[in-house]
């Protein structure tokens, strides 16, 4: 029997796939309604306790080519800096330690991929957005990867240059490797540096953290809310899909950032 998209995803307990249903205007509401309240959406056991497994064991299998991406001149807003003891957020280097899979390493019957590729999802995850049409990444590298935190890996705090991102947790380290954010710390009309810098200097009282389970699917919004995965520790890596959607069609990652993240250009 041939594997599809549909078999990834629990449509009990999440009809993406029947959205003029009560159940599915039920679930698109509450969507939202997580979105607004944290600016974080979290589907938790989106796939099937089943399917796990088979994906785990998928994912380990490419991580013999994921390209190590460690990175230590990056400030949170993702701009080049040289080392300095400069306190001011936009001149302080963040440091990010991970492995990743390229999209084009991933087999096509691969679940993450078959979910990623299924229009379905897509016209569902754009729902919850409010816009009326979403595109998949035209990035042979970036538009799907997956995300290997080995011991020690992390990745700092930082904004996302883009609106939103969708996650799918495959596997949770053995401790640590927590997704953590602060919402809405900045905003379009005010950079809120010294709030920023009170999170960078450890303040934590504004810090959530996602209660991120394997099978999950997170849709979270990060240009306003800085972010953060600590520190990874355990035998086996965290593993994480990062399904590249835009509402702009033919997104390309540039050459420079392939090359720091992928190891290549193509």
């Amino acid at each position: 029997m041939t594997v599809t998209a549909r078999d990834f995803v629990d449509l009990d307990r999440y009809p993406v796939d029947a959205p003029e249903t009560d159940a599915g205007r039920a679930l698109l509401n509450d969507c939202r309604q997580q979105l607004a309240t944290r600016g974080a959406c979290l589907l938790e056991a989106f796939v099937p306790e089943t399917r796990m497994q088979g994906l785990v064991d998928a994912a380990d299998a490419l991580t013999g080519q994921a390209h190590r991406n460690v990175n230590c001149t990056t400030t949170p807003y993702q701009q080049t800096v040289s080392v300095s003891d400069d306190p001011h957020p936009r001149k302080r280097a963040r440091s990010t330690s991970t492995h990743v899979i390229a999209y084009d390493l991933i087999p096509s019957q691969n679940g993450i991929r078959l979910l990623y590729e299924w229009d379905v999802l897509l016209q569902f995850i754009a729902r919850v957005l409010g816009e009326a049409e979403l595109y998949r990444y035209d990035d042979t590298l970036a538009a799907l990867n997956i995300a290997a935190n080995f011991e020690g890996d992390h990745n700092g705090w930082h904004f996302d240059q883009c609106d939103f991102v969708t996650s799918l947790l495959i596997r949770e380290a053995e401790s640590g490797g927590k997704f953590q954010f602060v919402p809405n710390l900045r905003s379009a009309e005010d950079e809120n540096y010294p709030g920023v810098a009170q999170v960078l200097d450890g303040d934590q009282s504004s810090v959530i953290t996602l209660p991120f389970t394997a099978g999950s699917l997170a849709i979270f919004k990060g240009r306003h809310a800085m972010h953060r995965v600590t520190t990874a520790h355990g035998q086996h890596p965290r593993l994480v899909a990062l399904l590249g959607y835009d509402t702009k069609p033919g997104v390309v990652m540039d050459e420079r950032s392939r090359l720091r993240r992928f190891g290549r250009t193509h």
